[in-house]
């Protein structure tokens, strides 16, 4: 949800945002379009992410197959770039080969619409699997340049103290 010059104006008269950040904001406003009305952009962005994960994680991930360009610039982004780096992060953690397969990024249908759920998650459910999502994936290793806290741009401790809270332990 993007916020308008209006929506701040009335969040800083009922005291819901600061107003001297307000006026900062105001001597360069800038518009960006969403990433689905600027695909030419995605091959880039793509690359861009590729590589800093892959130096992140110590892959030999290289490029992105054509036919995931071709996926990646099919899809309509409905979380913008961030979703674009997240998609991305993931197919570099799963690939295995030097090229990310289309395969390797769950895009369409499927990924499309949300799973229905009969009761929404809570804040901290949500969070607790996540956190779950990132441990598996990193086989459990919570520190160092490949595992759970850096992937999550967290402190070691920082996690730690998460996981006690959510009362997350390895099965």
């Amino acid at each position: 949800m993007t916020a308008t010059n209006r929506d701040l104006q009335e969040m800083v008269q009922v005291g819901q945002f600061r107003q001297d950040l307000y006026f900062r904001l105001q001597a360069f406003p800038v518009q960006l379009p969403p990433l689905r009305q600027r695909r030419e952009d995605i091959p880039l962005l793509a690359s861009y992410f590729m590589e800093r994960m892959a130096v992140h994680l110590h892959k030999e991930v290289t490029h992105l197959a054509p036919e995931t360009l071709n996926a990646l610039q099919a899809y309509d982004w409905p979380g913008n770039v961030r979703e674009l780096e997240h998609a991305i992060q993931r197919a570099v953690i799963v690939c295995r080969e030097k090229a990310i397969q289309a395969s390797d990024i769950p895009l369409g249908a499927e990924s499309a619409q949300p799973e229905r759920i009969d009761k929404p998650l809570t804040l901290e459910a949500f969070e607790r699997r996540y956190i779950c999502q990132i441990l598996e994936q990193t086989d459990w290793v919570i520190g160092g340049p490949h595992g759970a806290a850096a992937i999550l741009d967290l402190n070691e401790s920082t996690l730690r103290a998460r996981m006690r809270k959510l009362d997350i332990k390895r099965p």
